[in-house]
């Protein structure tokens, strides 16, 4: 059917629409068709499965996986051309705040996943290097995604730990992310009941949002993310008490010099300001902490104007503290002169740190807090004190002068 005729049959309303499926042995294929304000898609999409697992085919996991793409808010409906359970249509409903229809079976109540693996997201970045290295490492599944084009260093990479590698052709022929982030974890989603996972781990850090930051303590106690939650996946916050600076620091103390390298060629291009700012970070915290490893600092094709985006602005202070303006100057211009004198005024150390609420035993349970907390410590990683505290609000509080 025509784009233009689901656009009539809903109404001219924002709609995805998922139909045709076909489930092979180690594949999924489904139409997927999108009309999101100006936007328009009608694509096959394609999922392969890894080789040591067979096609997810329970339909309440496959819709819930499927309406990560779909987001929050972004549409007024779904459709799904499957079975699905009652229970599960009025969470997705709920989750994405759109119309959900499908064909429906006999209610099933929530999913419940046998088994406590933990699954880590990983892209072979510093951020998810850190949170493997913070992790009993026979407790946990390493789950990638293969995007195809324009993630072959991605890929090459991460294809070293062995991940279990979910390939896909959607985020190549759908713009979706554009207004959700969520289906990072399909993977995640679609691998956790043969692999018997009940907890989930994303490589997401403090400084993600400025609302992350301002609401780290009721973060770090929050155990439901949807949709993961749907498909019983409890989120594990291994980082997110962490800035980029101390992932980096993880990571430097955690891999080898060789690995670290990889690993920025991986994650950004050439001339990205992301490669750039990883690059700064690791020649500073390795002169910092005496760790012998050096990397050429990658120029960068288009700099990023001071205000423009926060996390970039938030890691400005502490490169600008721990270095000097030219290597700021770097990544990013135009920076005022009054964030100089804020610098000079401050002494940013909970950069270096975790947010206290995050590692404690209310949190990770006294059990993994042992470890947790003596895996930080090896890496020179320590809970704030009350000068922290009192700085990364400072720092929010600044920042808002350049982002509200």
């Amino acid at each position: 059917m025509a784009i233009e005729l689901f656009d009539l049959r809903f109404r001219g309303k924002n709609f995805i629409s998922f139909t045709d499926f076909k489930f092979y042995e180690k594949r999924m294929e489904f139409r997927c068709r999108i009309k999101k304000d100006e936007y328009r898609a009608d694509e096959l999409i394609w999922v392969d499965y890894p080789e040591q697992l067979s096609c997810e085919k329970d339909t309440d996991i496959v819709a819930v996986a499927l309406s990560s793409f779909a987001g929050e808010g972004k549409v007024d409906y779904i459709e799904f051309a499957l079975k699905i359970s009652s229970d599960i249509k009025d969470r997705i409903e709920k989750y994405t705040k759109a119309k959900v229809l499908c064909k429906k079976k006999t209610a099933r109540g929530e999913i419940v996943i046998n088994g406590d693996r933990t699954i880590l997201n990983f892209s072979g970045g510093f951020d998810s290097l850190a949170a493997r290295a913070l992790m009993k490492q026979d407790d946990i599944d390493l789950v990638s995604v293969d995007w195809g084009n324009g993630f072959e260093r991605e890929r090459a990479f991460f294809c070293t730990f062995n991940p279990y590698i979910v390939k896909t052709n959607a985020r190549n022929c759908l713009k979706f992310e554009r207004w959700s982030w969520t289906f990072m974890g399909i993977g995640a989603m679609l691998l956790c009941g043969q692999l018997g996972a009940s907890n989930m781990v994303f490589g997401t850090v403090l400084e993600a949002s400025r609302w992350n930051i301002i609401n780290a303590k009721s973060v770090s106690e929050k155990k439901q993310t949807q949709p993961f939650s749907l498909v019983g996946l409890k989120s594990v916050r291994i980082i997110e008490g962490m800035t980029e600076v101390g992932t980096t620091l993880l990571t430097l103390r955690n891999y080898d010099a060789e690995e670290v390298k990889r690993s920025l060629c991986s994650l950004g291009a050439i001339g990205s300001e992301k490669r750039a700012r990883k690059e700064i970070l690791t020649n500073i915290i390795s002169s910092k902490y005496g760790i012998p490893i050096s990397v050429d600092i990658s120029p960068v094709n288009k700099k990023i104007k001071f205000g423009d985006y926060f996390a970039t602005d938030f890691l400005a202070l502490w490169i600008l503290k721990n270095s000097d303006i030219d290597i700021v100057h770097k990544t990013i211009e135009k920076i005022p002169v009054e964030v100089i004198d804020f610098v000079n005024e401050h002494r940013l150390l909970f950069y270096e740190r975790i947010y206290g609420s995050f590692c404690d035993a209310k949190t990770m349970g006294h059990e993994q807090q042992e470890l947790y907390i003596d895996l930080l410590e090896r890496a020179c990683v320590y809970p704030y004190d009350d000068i922290d505290y009192k700085e990364l609000s400072e720092v929010v509080n600044f920042l808002d002068n350049y982002h509200c």
